[in-house]
């Protein structure tokens, strides 16, 4: 497996920092501790604190999940957005893959501390390691406290524009992020309380878009899913 000394992305960085950066919002919405689950009236305080427990309600029977996505990115540097698609790859036990099929193919695995960069056309791959922490839960949020989200983050309820979504705003509070993204918008479906949609504004003016399509939930995954072949190098 190709390495270098200071655990850099390989070839097409930007284009692949820019799709680990944009999937930060996923598990952000499974953050939250749990709170009173009675039915809020609409508009009133308690509101964002029976989304949020819904959103961890959820969080705790998940297992798996496969989805479609499609991101959108806008950049005042390009006349045309940059568009990209492929599938993610959720267990439970610490693993998340990101597999890109257009424009071009890659794949981003989160395991054991790491994160793998792997090219399918030339079998090479290089591997960052991201410290003993979970992958998971450090850069997708998921099984966070409520504690360790206030920390970074300012969250609101802002107004729904469809009567069965609702739509969280994650402001980072941290200086590291804060420095580099204004806010985090999630809309999430009470049908499956998962993010339908997720937009990263940059503080730059850039804006990334994307859209999620869970082909499954709580399936068994494939066991060759996480697997990558590299080329062995002489």
């Amino acid at each position: 497996m190709e390495k270098n000394p200071q655990g850099a992305v390989m070839k097409k960085s930007p284009l692949r920092k820019r799709i680990v950066a944009s999937f930060l919002g996923v598990g952000l919405l499974f953050c939250t501790q749990q709170v009173s689950s009675a039915e809020p009236q609409p508009g009133s305080t308690s509101e964002l604190a029976w989304v949020v427990a819904r959103i961890k309600e959820h969080e705790a029977t998940l297992k798996t999940f496969t989805a479609a996505f499609q991101q959108t990115k806008k950049t005042a540097l390009l006349k045309k957005p940059l568009e990209s698609q492929g599938l993610v790859y959720f267990d439970s036990k610490g693993k998340l893959l990101l597999s890109v099929t257009s424009p071009s193919r890659v794949k981003i695995l989160f395991e054991n501390g790491r994160m793998t960069v792997y090219d399918p056309d030339t079998l090479e791959a290089q591997e960052r390691y991201l410290g003993s922490e979970s992958m998971v839960k450090k850069y997708f949020g998921i099984g966070a406290s409520m504690e360790e989200l206030k920390k970074q983050y300012a969250l609101e309820l802002l107004p729904q524009k469809h009567a069965r979504d609702y739509h969280l705003r994650l402001t980072p509070k941290a200086k590291a992020m804060a420095e580099h993204i204004q806010t985090i918008d999630v809309c999430v479906s009470s049908n499956q309380w998962l993010p339908q949609r997720i937009e990263v504004r940059e503080t730059d003016g850039d804006v990334t878009s994307i859209m999620l399509d869970f082909t499954s939930i709580n399936v068994p995954l494939p066991q060759d899913t996480f697997e990558i072949e590299v080329r062995e190098n002489h």
